[in-house]
């Protein structure tokens, strides 16, 4: 799990790293989002390697409806963060 350290360090730093951008810019109505998803559902995420196993079993006694998200949920969510919609 050690490979995780570096992904999860650069998550929160491009989570701060946004908000810095987002306070900096507000007074000039510029908008500034940052879609961090947790675990997403794919090929390479029903391998069946230790790590896969481990986040699984940890999703479906954790996560309310037992199941990672999906590439389609996300790109909803851009859609609508980029629409005018979200302003």
């Amino acid at each position: 799990f050690s490979d995780y350290a570096y992904y999860n360090t650069s998550r929160v730093a491009l989570d701060n790293y946004c908000r810095s951008i987002a306070i900096k810019y507000a007074k000039k109505n510029v908008r500034v989002n940052n879609v961090s998803p947790g675990f997403i559902t794919s090929e390479s995420a029903d391998e069946e390697s230790t790590v896969n196993k481990f986040y699984l079993n940890w999703i479906k006694e954790h996560v309310p409806m037992a199941r990672g998200g999906t590439a389609e949920e996300i790109a909803k969510v851009i859609a609508f963060l980029a629409s005018d919609d979200a302003s």
